[in-house]
C-alpha cells in the first residue's frame, strides 16, 4: 500500500482541470488497459500479479517515478509516439500524471468503482452516456462555428492540416486527415467512390461539415 505522501483531497483534484484530468482520466486509461487493476463493485485495487509483470507505477523499483527516456521502455509505450505530436503528450501523461496520482498527492492505488458511466467497456449501458457525448458534440460545434464567425478557420479541416505541417510532426498513423480510418459507410459517399470502402478523415470531415451533414442541432 503506498502511504499518502500528502493533505491533498479529492475536493482539491476537483477544483483544479488538470488535476481533475490527473484523477479521474490519466489513471483509468493505461493502468486499467494494462490489468493494473482488479474490480468489484465495491472498488478497484491492484492485482498484484499484473502490477508486477507490467511494472505499473514502476512497483518494482518502489514506485520511484521514472524519466520520460526510462518509461518509454514501459509496455504502454508506443513506437509512434514522437515527440511533439499529441500521441507522445498522452502517453506521456499517462505515465506521469497516473503516477503523481497514486504517490505524490498521496491517494494510493484504491480507485472508486466508476460505474457504468466509466471508462470501460460496459460504459454504453449507462443512460447519459449518449446524452452527455451529444452535449460535448454540441459544444464542440459550437466552438468550431465561432472559429468560422471570426474569421480563423473553416470547415471542413478547421486548420488542423495546416497546424500539423507548420508543427512538422505527425500524429500516429490512423489520426491524420489524409489516413484511412478503419470506418465504412459511416457517412455517404462521393461520386467515384467505392462504396463500402474505408473512409478517410478528411472525408469524413467534409461530409460532417455544416454544409453536407444530415443532421442539425435544434436548440
Amino acid at each position: 500500500k503506498v502511504v499518502a505522501s500528502s493533505s491533498s483531497t479529492v475536493l482539491s483534484m476537483l477544483n483544479q482541470r488538470s488535476r481533475l484530468l490527473q484523477f479521474a482520466w490519466y489513471d483509468e486509461m493505461k493502468t486499467r488497459d494494462q490489468g493494473c487493476y482488479k474490480c468489484t463493485k465495491d472498488g478497484c485495487g491492484l492485482d498484484f500479479d499484473h502490477a508486477y509483470k507490467n511494472n505499473c507505477y514502476n512497483i518494482n523499483n518502489n514506485f520511484k517515478k521514472l524519466t520520460i527516456e526510462e518509461a518509454r521502455e514501459q509496455s504502454y509505450w508506443s513506437e509512434y509516439a514522437v515527440e511533439g505530436s499529441r500521441w507522445y503528450s498522452h502517453l506521456k501523461g499517462a505515465y506521469e500524471k497516473s503516477w503523481t496520482k497514486v504517490v505524490r498527492t498521496g491517494f494510493g492505488t484504491f480507485h472508486s468503482n466508476t460505474g457504468t458511466f466509466g471508462r470501460h467497456p460496459w460504459a454504453n449501458q449507462d443512460p447519459m452516456f449518449y446524452v452527455h457525448h451529444a452535449s460535448v458534440f454540441l459544444v464542440r460545434d459550437l466552438a468550431l462555428a465561432n472559429l468560422v464567425k471570426n474569421g480563423h478557420a473553416y470547415p471542413p479541416l478547421y486548420g488542423l492540416d495546416e497546424y500539423l505541417t507548420s508543427r512538422g510532426v505527425p500524429e500516429c498513423p490512423g489520426n491524420n486527415p489524409t489516413d484511412t480510418t478503419v470506418f465504412k459507410n459511416l457517412v455517404r459517399y462521393k461520386v467515384g467512390q467505392e462504396p463500402g470502402s474505408r473512409h478517410e478523415w478528411k472525408h469524413i470531415m467534409e461530409m460532417w461539415s455544416p454544409e453536407r451533414r444530415d443532421y442539425e442541432w435544434v436548440l
